[in-house]
C-alpha cells in the first residue's frame, strides 16, 4: 500500500477525469495504513490526507482525516490548520469538535479543550465520546464534580462502554 500511496502523493491526478477514482482508491489505501504505528507509515498518511484534501479543498471529511492523521505524526500545527479548515467548512459537527478537543487537549490547552467538547455536547447531545472526554479535561482542571456529571452522562448514553470512568468516579471520590 505504501507505494501506492507516495506515487500519489509524489504525482496527484490534477484534472485528470478519473481523479476522483483515484483519490477513493488513496483513500482506502490511507485507512488501511492509518491503524500502523510505524512511524513511515503514520507520516504517509498524514501527507496522503494533506495531499487529498489540497487537491480538494472543500471537503470538510479530508480536512480532519489531515488533521486526525498530522496529530498522529506529532505535527499539531499542521493538525491545528487542517481542524480549522474543516471547522471553517463544518461549524456544526460534533464529531469534528471533538477530533479538535483531542488536540488542544493534547497541547495542554485544557481550557479550550472543554469549550470544545462542550460545543460538541451541544450539537449532540446523545455523543458519549465527547460527554466522557469533556469528563477527562473536567477531571484534569481539578473540577471533580463537573467531570463526574460528564462522566455519568457517558455512562448513561453507553452504560457498557464507560465501565472505566466508572472507575474515575470512584476514584474522584476518594474510594479505592
Amino acid at each position: 500500500l505504501a507505494p501506492r500511496v507516495e506515487a500519489y502523493v509524489a504525482q496527484p491526478p490534477g484534472d485528470d477525469p478519473d481523479a476522483w477514482v483515484k483519490a477513493a482508491a488513496l483513500w482506502k489505501d490511507l485507512g488501511a495504513l492509518a491503524p500502523s504505528r510505524e512511524p513511515d507509515h503514520v507520516a504517509l498518511v498524514a501527507r496522503g490526507f494533506g495531499a487529498l484534501a489540497e487537491r480538494w479543498p472543500d471537503q470538510a471529511p479530508l480536512w480532519n482525516n489531515h488533521g486526525l492523521a498530522s496529530l498522529n505524526d506529532g505535527r499539531t500545527d499542521d493538525a491545528e490548520r487542517a481542524y480549522a479548515k474543516a471547522l471553517a467548512l463544518l461549524p456544526d459537527d460534533a464529531y469534528l469538535h471533538n477530533d479538535v478537543g483531542i488536540l488542544l487537549e493534547s497541547l495542554g490547552r485544557l481550557e479550550e479543550a472543554e469549550a470544545t467538547y462542550r460545543r460538541a455536547t451541544v450539537l449532540d447531545p446523545e455523543g458519549d465520546t465527547w460527554w466522557a472526554n469533556l469528563g477527562d479535561v473536567l477531571r484534569k482542571r481539578g473540577r471533580a464534580t463537573e467531570a463526574i456529571a460528564a462522566y455519568r452522562e457517558a455512562s448513561r448514553l453507553a452504560p457498557d462502554r464507560w465501565y472505566d470512568h466508572r472507575l474515575w468516579i470512584r476514584r474522584i471520590r476518594g474510594a479505592p
